[in-house]
């Protein structure tokens, strides 16, 4: 019996993935009794794996990391090739919206930095994406400006929003395409939000 996991849990129990760079097999939960019996997958199956299995051995310093471990949500993405092995994504799942400053964070960075072109972050997730990953993007983006994690929280339609809750996601939040999400700051107690 195989103790490899090739099949998406996740795909196979709530019947969807976030994944964007998944790296598992999608497939219905016979697929995935016969393979934990058996340890052994159907031929078709079994070359897609083996595919993927040799992409990811490559050991190419030229394919983002964050991205096979789905956490990277760039569109343009500096850090590196974005490896596409799910073929099975519904086009109607992904969405596409910026992240941009509002009115007061984009005072703060021209009163702290001086910089007159304040950030934005083009994103592409699946609906279902957790917000702890869009949570942690966002910090990651504010990063220069020296904002950290601790100076973040979050807030949606006046009610707060914590970085850990699993249940938000752009689908909850009815975020689409081509949506500007604005995060601004809010001196509040030593934090930014």
């Amino acid at each position: 019996m195989s103790n490899v996991q090739a099949i998406d849990g996740n795909f196979v129990n709530k019947g969807y993935c976030y994944g964007l760079g998944c790296k598992f097999l999608h497939e219905n939960r016979d697929v995935e009794r016969q393979y934990k019996r058996t340890g052994k997958l159907p031929i078709d199956l079994a070359r897609e794996w083996m595919s993927t299995q040799e992409k990811l051995a490559e050991r190419n310093s030229n394919i983002c990391q964050d991205q096979l471990q789905s956490k990277c949500f760039r569109q343009n993405c500096k850090f590196g090739i974005h490896h596409v092995f799910r073929t099975d994504m519904d086009a109607g799942n992904i969405v596409e919206f910026s992240f941009r400053p509002g009115p007061n964070m984009v005072d703060y960075i021209q009163n702290i930095y001086g910089d007159t072109k304040p950030w934005s972050s083009d994103v592409l997730c699946h609906i279902r994406t957790p917000f702890p990953l869009l949570a942690e993007h966002i910090i990651n983006v504010l990063r220069p400006f020296r904002i950290t994690g601790n100076q973040v929280s979050f807030m949606y339609n006046g009610q707060k929003i914590l970085h850990t809750d699993t249940n938000i996601t752009p689908l909850s939040l009815d975020i689409g395409n081509g949506v500007d999400v604005f995060v601004d700051i809010v001196f509040a107690k030593n934090s930014l939000v």
